[in-house]
């Protein structure tokens, strides 16, 4: 029963966010010297599960705009930015991913995915606290989960 509610609730939230990043529309001006194509690439990376089954959810833009959101209803939050130089290391490190292939795995306990798009490609990734992908997926993500939790708030 555990693991049809964790599928259904993926899927769920699997489903809004398609949704909401389809229909949504950025008004921020770019920044300087950036490519138009660059500003339209998007990451998105979260965890869920555990006793509370929480979802934890977060995206940044080129623009180094993190937003986030914990329910797959709940409209997605600005929690800060990140600096030039984080958001520049951590979409050149996405971008070194994407030769990567997707990677999925069952759901468990803990489940962990982060997305990267961009006009040049796409890659997804989705696993468990029981098979994992790449040392190299892994470290992305911990360090960018990390970076995007902690962006300083907006002034």
């Amino acid at each position: 029963m555990t693991t049809t509610f964790t599928k259904k609730l993926l899927l769920s939230f699997s489903l809004l966010s398609f949704l909401f990043m389809a229909g949504c529309k950025s008004k921020q001006a770019p920044l300087a010297n950036t490519n138009k194509k660059e500003i339209r690439a998007l990451i998105k990376i979260g965890q869920s599960g555990g006793i509370t089954g929480a979802i934890e959810q977060y995206t940044v833009d080129r623009t180094g705009l993190v937003k986030q959101w914990n329910t797959p209803s709940e409209t997605p939050k600005t929690i800060g930015m990140l600096s030039k130089e984080a958001c520049n290391r951590i979409f050149e490190q996405a971008e070194k991913l994407e030769k990567l292939e997707a990677f999925t795995s069952k759901p468990g306990n803990m489940n962990y995915w982060f997305s990267y798009s961009s006009p040049n490609g796409n890659l997804e990734v989705k696993w468990s606290d029981n098979q994992t992908p790449s040392k190299e997926i892994v470290e992305f993500y911990r360090t960018t989960f990390k970076a995007l939790k902690s962006a300083k708030p907006n002034k």
